[in-house]
């Protein structure tokens, strides 16, 4: 449970602990009266005094029944209105965690946590018109994991998963924090960056993310060792919207496995027919 849930509970329980001290005052307070009547006639010591007079006074006066009644009855009404209104905020929480985890379902890939085709197409139209207005190069580095199909085949489809998730894990640690890394389907991501100086930057940045997928990845008693085939396309001489650049840094992934595996690949607009 994160720190804004806690802090909602605490605050549903101060209110509660509001309402019953409002009923204890309450019913003090509705004591108060016969209880120093009582105690003034002990003063006196005439104890069946006193409580025939306290029965006479409240026998014939309804004023003072409601007066010192009213403060119990005020309270009850605290508590239920406590009650409800915990009630309320109880189900205003769950309400929000539920829009949360379906804006999560929809735009994070259930696996992996990381963005998926829906967020990346929204994220990549931003930071294209942002590369845009302010003259940037970008790039859309298309990774295939090498020999994904190996690890399903020998040790499952589980194991399988542990791989992509720790693929993700090191993938989004190279990637700054404002730049994008999301999973397309099966063994496939797709990483945005932006914001370079010059056209080799993206190539060091591919070498950096094969350099981290290939190292051993431990499953069960022993480890396994992949590698990573990426197509680079640039923004703007490589395309200038969405669709047209995840296409052609995916043709140059394409070539980069006929190539050997394990290496980047720039698009070439010759690649184009050839895939």
């Amino acid at each position: 449970m994160d720190y804004k849930s806690n802090n909602k509970i605490t605050k549903i329980k101060t209110k509660m602990g509001t309402r019953v001290q409002y009923l204890i005052v309450g019913i003090l307070f509705g004591l108060l009266f016969p209880i120093f009547a009582i105690l003034h006639e002990l003063y006196s010591m005439h104890l069946d005094v006193a409580f025939e007079s306290l029965s006479k006074v409240y026998s014939y006066n309804p004023l003072l029944i409601m007066i010192s009644t009213a403060p119990f009855f005020f309270g009850i009404f605290s508590l239920v209105a406590g009650i409800r209104q915990a009630n309320v905020e109880e189900e205003k929480k769950q309400l929000e965690i539920m829009k949360k985890e379906i804006s999560a379902r929809a735009y994070h890939d259930s696996l992996t946590g990381l963005p998926n085709r829906a967020l990346l197409e929204e994220r990549l139209n931003q930071i294209l018109a942002f590369a845009h207005r302010h003259t940037m190069i970008a790039a859309i580095l298309f990774i295939d994991i090498d020999n994904f199909k190996m690890v399903n085949d020998t040790f499952g489809h589980d194991q399988g998963d542990v791989v992509l998730k720790e693929t993700a894990n090191r993938i989004e640690n190279i990637m700054r924090e404002e730049e994008t890394i999301a999973r397309m389907g099966g063994d496939e991501f797709v990483a945005v960056v932006y914001n370079l100086r010059e056209n080799r930057d993206v190539l060091r940045i591919a070498e950096r993310i094969i350099d981290s997928v290939t190292k051993p990845i431990k499953l069960d008693k022993q480890y396994v060792n992949l590698g990573a085939s990426i197509g680079v396309a640039l923004y703007p001489t490589d395309g200038e919207d969405r669709e047209v650049l995840i296409k052609n840094a995916d043709i140059a992934m394409y070539h980069a496995k006929q190539n050997g595996k394990n290496r980047v690949e720039t698009f070439s607009p010759l690649d184009e027919g050839k895939q």
